[in-house]
């Protein structure tokens, strides 16, 4: 495993082929490091492994790699990133936390879901996308997942997901259309100050909403609501709006 890196400055680093695992904190606040090439020996980058580190010039992640830990590449200056689809877990959250300049990244096929604050204060980012051909496993969305992720446009498609956590596209304020299909769980804060969300259908299939979910959704005049009046607890949830019991 590779632990830590002493030298502070450097700027470029070709990790030895052979190694399995990137250390905890081991390129950790490397404010001048631009390019890494990472072997395909490598199955595992732990927590904080390249926070802070720019990272502009060059960063390819091998499809070896399975797991990316928490904060890994948080407070980041790459603009584009490309998971490969070995990765199955970002265990804990908080991958890209703060990445300024991150616009677009393109998922692995392998995840079932993006925990925690995985993208949050991502301000430049404007899409997630699936590799082509790539197919949608994606299930859960955690809490404050894009939190503040304010020029996000695209979201992958969404239809497999059923449970959004608190916060999860907070003040998302170009965000406009989600598909709802299998949504069950709606966590508090959900959409808050999603100021562009256009009017959504919500399934039969929804059992709960928290509270404020829809709250400062100004561009949204209807939700529709597939089940019977009043059958969800907590309704409007902030919403300005109408409301419709269709089911």
């Amino acid at each position: 495993m590779l632990s830590s890196i002493i030298d502070g400055s450097i700027d470029s680093i070709v990790i030895p082929n052979g190694i399995t695992k990137i250390g905890n904190c081991a390129f950790n606040d490397c404010e001048s490091l631009e390019s890494v090439t990472i072997p395909n020996t490598v199955t595992t980058i732990n927590s904080n492994a390249f926070r802070v580190c720019p990272l502009t010039k060059h960063i390819y992640i091998p499809d070896s790699v399975t797991s990316i830990g928490f904060a890994a590449f948080g407070v980041c200056k790459f603009t584009n990133f490309k998971m490969p689809n070995s990765v199955t877990s970002l265990p804990s959250g908080n991958t890209f936390l703060n990445c300024p300049f991150l616009e677009t990244i393109t998922i692995s096929n392998g995840l079932t879901s993006i925990p925690e604050a995985t993208f949050s204060g991502c301000a430049s980012l404007t899409d997630v996308i699936y590799p082509e051909g790539g197919q949608n496993r994606i299930t859960s969305i955690g809490k404050n997942a894009f939190y503040n992720c304010k020029k996000f446009v695209n979201i992958f498609d969404s239809s497999y997901v059923t449970t959004l956590g608190e916060g999860a596209f907070y003040n998302c304020e170009k965000l406009q259309t989600l598909s709802t299909n299998s949504l069950v769980t709606i966590g508090k804060n959900a959409f808050y100050n999603c100021k562009s969300l256009n009017n959504i259908t919500l399934p039969s299939s929804v059992t709960s909403i928290g509270a404020n979910a829809f709250y400062g959704c100004t561009n949204m005049t209807v939700i529709t609501i597939q089940k019977p009046v009043n059958s969800i607890s907590g309704s409007p949830w902030g919403f300005a709006g109408t409301i419709s019991w269709t089911g």
